[in-house]
């Protein structure tokens, strides 16, 4: 394959992934199931990534592996209705047709994991997206490392990707015991989660929490928000809940037999700081509410529902919904989209608030329920950011003030 004789997009493939199986350490080639590449017009690398792909794809390059794709850099069904420049419009596209050329499943969502994409546990897989990268790792027991999207393309091209780092048995085990001081997570919500994850972020770093005291019931969507706050305001690509995580049935397990490196102790004042962190500023009047970052699933669809029923939003604030086709197409046959439209909400699929171009909306401050979002949206949008709670959000996109 090195050699040229699998053709030249394998060779080139293959050559980056040596380069970066030296570079790591790694001492052989595994075979990877599948992989989850990038579509998005990242700031300043949009032109490199689609070079990158015409690369690939004129070599005759095919993804011989099941290859889903994130959230596009345009929303799939209205582009012009959410400002999108001409320009940009034809680099978007340019970039998602480049992989359906290489043969992409064009999910363009996050979670692939609830399109039913998901790898199975000890499954060797290449993924960019930094939160499907914890869940896979967290929740499901894949073996997944944080790549960057020509490591990911040439794993998806040759169906093989260096063993190192989380691929390696050894590298899995918890680092720092997280305990729960005086809370109680059966009254935690999705919000409660995102920020646990956020808080663990900024204080571990790279290092896997083993964390204490979470208790069964934890849902889907709670392990989703807590391994996108890990991941990004961090690089925390695994985290073990002891009792709930395939590799954590007992926390000996967690550590590998080991004693853990430290201990974070987390308690509600610890919690209510980082809530606060979050925001660039305290409150006031608002411009739009953005959700679905990670991607909405049809549950939280139509909790929204729920919460918007009988009620309008602002005519001063934009509040979009960001989700993936399946999702949508559920959420309409139970009438949760009309309900959301009629109160003045919009429906985005295929895209997020953090990959589409929001900044030709001039927002000055906008509100979320996602820390990630948060994170990224004062760089990505230019505007400030107010946390809050999925009912906080629905209150002050009525009122037009949070």
């Amino acid at each position: 394959m090195a050699k040229g004789e699998c053709g030249e997009a394998v060779m080139f493939s293959m050559k980056i992934l040596v380069a970066v199986g030296e570079a790591c350490g790694a001492d052989r080639l595994v075979e990877v199931s599948r992989c989850h590449v990038m579509t998005s017009m990242a700031p300043d690398i949009q032109h490199a990534r689609i070079d990158l792909l015409e690369k690939f794809a004129s070599a005759g390059g095919k993804y011989i592996v099941p290859t889903t794709v994130d959230p596009a850099s345009l929303d799939l069904e209205h582009w012009r209705e959410f400002k999108t420049p001409s320009d940009y419009y034809r680099s978007a596209m340019k970039l998602l047709q480049l992989n359906r050329r290489l043969g992409a499943i064009p999910n363009y969502s996050c979670i692939p994991y609830e399109q039913g994409l998901a790898p199975s546990f000890g499954e060797m897989v290449s993924f960019t997206e930094s939160s499907y990268v914890a869940f896979a790792n967290s929740v499901i027991g894949a073996r997944a490392n944080r790549e960057s999207q020509g490591i990911a393309v040439s794993a998806g091209i040759t169906g093989k990707a260096p063993l190192y780092g989380l691929r390696l048995k050894e590298n899995r085990h918890g680092d720092v015991h997280v305990k729960l001081k005086g809370l109680d997570s059966s009254s935690f919500d999705d919000s409660d989660y995102a920020v646990l994850g956020y808080h663990l972020g900024a204080n571990l770093g790279h290092e896997i929490p083993v964390i204490d005291g979470i208790k069964p019931g934890i849902t889907i969507d709670q392990l989703k928000a807590l391994g996108a706050s890990v991941a990004c305001k961090g690089s925390v690509a695994m985290y073990h809940i002891v009792g709930i995580s395939p590799e954590a049935r007992s926390r000996q397990e967690a550590f590998g037999g080991e004693k853990p490196k430290d201990v974070l102790e987390v308690d509600a004042n610890a919690l209510k700081r980082t809530r606060e962190e979050i925001s660039t500023v305290s409150g006031g009047k608002i411009d739009a509410v953005l959700v679905g970052c990670p991607h909405y699933s049809v549950f939280q669809i139509g909790k929204l529902a729920h919460q918007l029923e009988g009620k309008k939003v602002s005519t001063n604030v934009k509040f979009f919904l960001y989700t993936c086709q399946e999702a949508k197409a559920l959420g309409e046959q139970m009438g949760y989209i009309k309900t959301i439209e009629k109160a003045g909400a919009h429906v985005s699929v295929g895209t997020c608030m953090t990959l589409s171009p929001m900044k030709y909306w001039g927002f000055k401050t906008i509100m979320t329920d996602s820390p990630k979002c948060a994170y990224t949206c004062p760089v990505d949008i230019g505007a400030n950011v107010i946390f809050g709670t999925i009912d906080q959000c629905v209150r002050a996109a009525v009122r037009g003030i949070a």
